[in-house]
């Protein structure tokens, strides 16, 4: 079983939650991505955040959400993804960035709009009331 190991952004604002889809791609993902050899989680939310949305993260504030594991889409590089989700709070004003084509703001009932992973993670939000 290959696995791919990601760190993801998990910003809320209006009871929805920022997510970002790559130019080419239909499905939206969590801002973030796959480290770099010798990048905390941190150091990768830090870069990755900066790259796809142009914000500034504030590292101090940052607090871990949890693991979330999913099927990778078909044709992708492994079978499974795992996340390690952070809350976290930046400054600047989000906007796509790089690869990023769209910004969008998601609720539970847009689980469809992502891969497994990532509709877990919008479940998970849902269960505690983050969002709708």
């Amino acid at each position: 079983m290959s696995a791919i190991k990601k760190i993801a952004l998990l910003h809320i604002d209006n009871r929805r939650l920022l997510c970002a889809r790559t130019a080419g791609e239909e499905l939206f993902f969590n801002v973030g991505g796959k480290q770099k050899p010798g990048e905390t989680d941190i150091e990768t939310l830090v870069r990755e955040s900066k790259e796809e949305l142009g914000v500034v993260i504030n590292p101090d504030a940052m607090r871990y959400v949890g693991l979330f594991t999913g099927k990778m889409p078909i044709g992708a590089p492994a079978e499974y993804v795992h996340i390690h989700a952070y809350f976290a709070n930046f400054a600047g004003e989000p906007k796509p960035c790089h690869e990023i084509e769209e910004l969008g703001w998601l609720n539970s009932a847009d689980a469809h709009k992502m891969p497994d992973a990532g509709g877990k993670i919008l479940k998970h939000l849902k269960k505690l009331d983050l969002i709708d």
